[in-house]
């Protein structure tokens, strides 16, 4: 299978072998699980395996930009949300490899690091436009982050 495999299908028999063999004695990396599919079945992957890493008592590194996954802090108190240290200059990044408890605040850091390579000015600018619309929408959509945890729950405590 791996010879005619995607790369999120090899990214799926990782996780499968990862959920198969694991124990409260491992330790789970993993790095960006469910970006190769839509957001909703990336966001319901990732949730569900976090759930069931969680379940296990699996010591896991998990690194996402799922901010959805970020209530699983609120719902499980061994669950710890977490940040690596970076400084962004207009020419390179600095990352102090120190993790800091709690949320980064969206600063940018995508745009900034863009920047630091070399990216036209043009494609900058409608970057830092196209950003600020989503950040207007994200901002709508806060208020359904709760909903959305609350459904989750509701649908995991049900079946």
């Amino acid at each position: 299978m791996e010879a005619n495999a995607s790369t999120f299908m090899l990214e799926m028999v990782e996780v499968q072998n990862i959920l198969q063999n694991c124990t409260c004695q491992s330790l789970a990396i993993i790095d960006e699980l469910g970006r190769g599919t839509s957001s909703s079945d990336g966001v319901g992957i990732a949730w569900s395996v976090s759930e069931y890493l969680i379940g296990t008592g699996v010591l896991t590194l998990f690194a996402t930009h799922f901010l959805q996954l970020l209530q699983l802090e609120n719902l499980y108190v061994q669950c710890k949300v977490l940040f690596l240290q970076y400084d962004v200059s207009s020419k390179d990044i600095q990352y102090r490899y120190i993790m800091k408890e709690g949320r980064k605040d969206d600063d940018g850091y995508g745009i900034k690091t863009a920047r630091a390579a070399g990216f036209p000015d043009s494609v900058l600018v409608d970057a830092e436009k196209s950003r600020s619309a989503v950040m207007r929408f994200n901002g709508e959509l806060q208020s359904t982050q709760v909903a959305f945890r609350l459904q989750i729950t509701q649908f995991h405590s049900q079946n």
